[in-house]
């Protein structure tokens, strides 16, 4: 087994258009080293800026957070979670994403595999992945 540090990641943000850097800000940033069993989730709340909408404090800390990874995996990561955030990171002066190769899950499904819906909750339940989502399905 490889000593790579790997970062399994996901963003979430909130504002006007949620899907734009410039239109809104990250409000979570969940990780967890592969390898590792605990899953962290740090918010806008644990890094509280001058208003509720400054999200340079969180990006400081994710920042710091992803220097330490020598790869990345995230779904839709290429598309969404990774220019979002080069995007939010430039805005709050902090430095750029390092060039760890970024695995994106999504991709991966779409190239490999033919699937009715490439979304991580389909693919999770296709390959039998638990989720905690599954135990409110009954």
């Amino acid at each position: 087994m490889s000593n790579q540090k790997i970062l399994v990641f996901d963003i979430e943000a909130a504002g006007v258009q949620g899907l734009k850097a410039d239109r809104s800000f990250v409000v979570a940033f969940g990780f967890k080293w592969l390898g590792e069993k605990k899953t962290t989730v740090i918010t806008v709340l644990d890094y509280p800026g001058k208003d509720c909408q400054d999200d340079g404090p969180l990006l400081k800390a994710v920042s710091e957070i992803i220097s330490k990874a020598e790869g990345m995996i995230a779904h839709f990561g290429s598309f969404y979670d990774r220019p979002f955030l080069e995007a939010r990171l430039l805005r709050a002066g902090l430095p750029p994403i390092p060039n760890s190769r970024l695995t994106d899950t999504c991709l991966v499904a779409r190239k490999k595999f033919c699937l009715s819906s490439n979304r991580l909750g389909n693919l999770a339940e296709f390959l039998e992945v638990y989720t905690k989502k599954m135990d409110k399905r009954g």
